[in-house]
């Protein structure tokens, strides 16, 4: 069985300097790999997307040797929205001893949330954006005067209310 460690290329090791000097021992990212590859496929993740800070790699004891392997699936687990610091960090932990179809997975999972956030988001924008387009001329003073009269008119009808229940009773009384 392979080292799950290992760089993910077809032939399972990572690359050297003298075989690819434009990444200088770095695992190619995403739109840098072949399709046709073997290994551990890396995430739908853009190269410009992909931010790892020095104080993440920190905060979450993240090995270089990892972020080498799939900086892609680094990425997806530090912006996911449905972990917190200390399942992160777990899964760090976990990664170097995964197997490549237990990685696969992760990211797949990770990848297919994401996709379904954004997908949700562009559907909530498009829908807020049709809503606003109904109520362009909504004015925040109108609305207000219009709540304004709504209470006064509560007002007015529990009073008429009230002194109708006094009439009421005073005629009771007089019996």
């Amino acid at each position: 069985m392979p080292d799950p460690t290992q760089n993910a290329q077809s032939n399972g090791n990572p690359p050297s300097d003298d075989q690819n000097p434009t990444n200088a021992g770095f695992a190619p990212l995403p739109d840098e790999q072949s399709t046709q590859s073997a290994g551990i496929p890396f995430a739908k993740t853009g190269v410009k997307q992909i931010a790892i800070t020095k104080a993440d790699i920190e905060k979450f004891e993240i090995s270089e040797e990892i972020i080498k392997e799939n900086p892609a699936l680094v990425d997806l687990v530090l912006k996911t929205e449905s972990m917190k610091d200390e399942e992160r960090k777990y899964w760090f932990q976990l990664l170097p001893i995964m197997s490549e179809d237990q990685v696969k997975k992760l990211q797949d999972i990770l990848q297919n949330e994401k996709d379904q956030l954004t997908e949700l988001d562009t559907k909530y924008a498009k829908e807020v954006s049709r809503l606003n387009e109904k109520q362009p001329n909504w004015d925040p003073n109108a609305a207000k005067e219009k709540r304004k009269k709504v209470q006064e008119d509560e007002a007015a009808h529990q009073k008429s209310e009230k002194n109708a229940e006094a009439d009421i009773l005073s005629q009771l009384n007089n019996l």
